[in-house]
Formats: structure tokens, C-alpha cells, sequence
């Protein structure tokens, strides 16, 4: 969540803070520090109504190259475009996995049955895709649990 917050804060103000750094020298307007009739710190671009002591805070130096703040802001948002993208193959690998154990667990669980079925009274009735009733014959009857305890094997 933290990724994704921050990904689309550059998203959106990346063009702005490039044209900031360019424009910057072109408004080269004062900042006046002063302390109000409270103690409170006040930064300012205009000087305060009385004429109380101040200080004028130049702004920071415009970056020497702006193409090449322009790339540390493309690669940064690239970056943090890369780290969501492996967060959500992640998050889809974990649930993914997470399904596959569900998957897994319930293989097992059936084949557990299956098999206990097979060995108590394999013999008894079941019906056939046409809906007849028949026995299975012990060669298929030891084929089917042999088919469970691979399945069991696999899956447990």
C-alpha cells in the first residue's frame, strides 16, 4: 500500500517538480523569516507588517542540469514503478500458492477416503456412466487403490 501511495504521488507531481527546478531562477522570490508576537517561527514572501527583525532566505540554486534532474526523476519513478510490479507478482504467487495448497489438501483428503473406501468394501455396488449397477473386478480394485496411494503420495 505504502508502494503504491508513493508511486502515484510521483506519477503525478513529477512534471511539476521538473518545472519548478527549471523555472526556479526566473522567480527568484524573497523568503522572509521572522518570529511572531507568539514565538512562532513565520516563513513568508512578504515581509511582516511591522518592522520586526528579519532574515531573507535565499532559495537553493537551481540544479546544474536539468535533463539530468529530468533522468533522476524518471529512473526514481521507474524504480518505485519496478518495486510495485514485483509486490504484485508476488502477491499473485503467494495466492497462487496459497490455492494450490488448498488444492493439494483436498486432493489428499479425498484420496484418503477413496482409498479407505477401496479397502473396507471395494466390492459393493456402483453405477456406471449409462446408470447400471456393477462390481468392480479385483484387478480393477487393486488398480483404483493403487491409483490412491500415488495420489496420496503426491498430495499428502
Amino acid at each position: 500500500m505504502y508502494w503504491q501511495n508513493l508511486s502515484s504521488f510521483f506519477t503525478r507531481y513529477w512534471i511539476f517538480g521538473v518545472l519548478l527546478l527549471i523555472f526556479s531562477p526566473i522567480n527568484e522570490a524573497k523568503t522572509y523569516f521572522y518570529y511572531d508576537e507568539n514565538g512562532q517561527a513565520v516563513y513568508s514572501q512578504t515581509p511582516p507588517p511591522d518592522n520586526r527583525e528579519t532574515r531573507t532566505i535565499k532559495p537553493p540554486p537551481p540544479p546544474a542540469e536539468p535533463e539530468r534532474a529530468h533522468k533522476e526523476l524518471y529512473e526514481r519513478r521507474q524504480y518505485f514503478l519496478d518495486r510495485k510490479e514485483d509486490h504484485e507478482i508476488a502477491a499473485e504467487k503467494s495466492a497462487r500458492d496459497k490455492e494450490i495448497s488448498g488444492a493439494k489438501k483436498e486432493n489428499c483428503k479425498r484420496a484418503k477416503a477413496n482409498l479407505s473406501k477401496y479397502q473396507t468394501g471395494g466390492r459393493r455396488l456402483y453405477r456406471d456412466k449409462d446408470g447400471a449397477y456393477k462390481r468392480h473386478t479385483q484387478e480393477k480394485l487393486d488398480q483404483l487403490i493403487q491409483e490412491q496411494q500415488n495420489i496420496i503420495k503426491e498430495n499428502c
